[in-house]
């Protein structure tokens, strides 16, 4: 990387640091959902037991005790986790999630740079992938993001068997396989060419975690009979909800609007000291964006790319050859109907037809696939604009998705991961 191109990755790695500021410099620490009760135990027991110098296979507080290593999403093989075998859990994660993000804009703009954007259209579209609405909203999943933000590593050694073999399998150790499964094609489209050696010697490279991962699901109950279709659906985009690629408010807003002139009848039911209490109450309007556990809105109907990176990939769509419109088109088309689940005919017999989306949960989780389109066509949109106003633009798409992510996630104290007794 020559020093000028070392400017815009650098201004990316401030941004993030922002977005966490109360994690890394604050004394806060994220702790919703998944971060809690799943990521934090795995963890900790992992770091346990190589400090132990034990292999970290079984995990024997859950339950009767349950395979730990199999379930292919405790990250223990990616070269980040060595934070949580270092410090604490709470002083590893924030560092942890700047790593993550920063190491996916640093690729993503050396991958827009190796197809000769400029610097500035290659800083807003790295900007798109790491500081965008499921980079921010799904941070609460590290492994899920994790994946996801090693796509640009399989876009830029897409033509060298060997890297792309490393790449691949570092994706795979983050931890989230799912999503691997649908980033390589992905890939191969976005990239214009895939790589049957790199694949083949990724899953060389990853043996170690996915042969006892697909032999822990061949056992599993959704591994023998698959999910039923309303659990698997569950967790789907409406329509409407793909406003929220501009912002997610937009998208509130609309269905507040389209509410408005019904009303709802609600009830509240809890538990007293007296007994059961019931409340009941009508409404005219039924909240589905905003989080109830304090998260600024719900991560699977967050997938934004911000206003300015939006308009800037409408401009390189349209500016684009025949044939590579056509096939954004079918790659934007295609996400959508995979994210909008049950509340389309179509997407709906996608999912109930499609065998391999039978083991498969949220439809809505999938939204990264819109992100991954808008990275190279928002690069392309500033490519349409001259001089400084590129610049412009890319300072605009960052400063933007800066701002929509700062204070996105609620943090507690990183001492009430420290203290005796129970966390939650």
């Amino acid at each position: 990387m020559r020093r000028k191109d070392a400017l815009a990755p650098a201004a990316l790695a401030v941004a993030v640091a922002v977005l966490h500021a109360p994690v890394l410099f604050g004394g806060g620490v994220y702790f919703h959902n998944d971060l809690t009760h799943i990521s934090f135990p795995w963890r900790v027991l992992s770091t346990e037991f190589l400090q132990r110098g034990l292999y970290p296979h079984w995990n024997p507080y859950s339950y009767f005790g349950i395979p730990l290593w199999a379930n292919m999403q405790t990250g223990t093989l990616h070269p980040f986790a060595a934070l949580f075998h270092l410090f604490d859990y709470a002083d590893a994660l924030g560092w942890f999630l700047w790593l993550q993000q920063t190491t996916g804009a640093v690729f993503a703009y050396l991958w827009l740079r190796s197809r000769r954007a400029s610097r500035p259209a290659a800083a807003a579209g790295a900007a798109v992938l790491s500081l965008g609405g499921f980079a921010v909203a799904y941070l609460q999943f590290p492994n899920m993001i994790g994946v996801v933000l090693h796509a640009p590593m399989l876009l830029l050694f897409a033509g060298r068997p060997a890297l792309f073999a490393a790449a691949a399998a570092w994706a795979l150790f983050a931890g989230y396989p799912p999503y691997w499964a649908f980033l390589i094609p992905a890939c191969w489209v976005l990239g214009g060419r895939g790589s049957w050696k790199g694949t083949a010697g990724a899953l060389a490279l990853s043996a170690v975690l996915w042969i006892p991962g697909a032999q822990l699901a061949a056992v599993s109950a959704r591994g023998e009979r698959g999910l039923a279709q309303a659990e698997r659906t569950g967790q789907s985009l409406r329509p409407y909800q793909l406003l929220g690629i501009l912002h997610p408010e937009v998208a509130r807003r609309w269905d507040f609007y389209r509410q408005t002139p019904r009303p709802y009848r609600q009830q509240v039911i809890w538990e007293s000291p007296q007994g059961k209490k019931t409340f009941t109450f009508e409404s005219r309007y039924v909240e589905n964006m905003k989080d109830a556990g304090g998260i600024r809105y719900v991560p699977h109907r967050t997938l934004y790319l911000g206003v300015f990176a939006a308009g800037l990939a409408l401009l390189g769509f349209l500016a684009a050859k025949r044939r590579e419109k056509a096939l954004y088109a079918a790659f934007i088309l295609g996400a959508a109907i995979l994210v909008l689940g049950r509340h389309t005919r179509l997407s709906e017999a996608l999912w109930s037809s499609f065998l391999p989306l039978h083991y498969l949960r949220g439809p809505a989780r999938f939204s990264f696939l819109f992100t991954l389109a808008a990275m190279p066509l928002a690069a392309a949109g500033v490519e349409t604009l001259k001089g400084r106003l590129r610049w412009a633009a890319a300072a605009a798409v960052i400063v933007e998705l800066t701002a929509y992510g700062v204070g996105f996630y609620p943090v507690i104290l990183k001492s009430d991961y420290g203290k005796k007794g129970p966390l939650v």
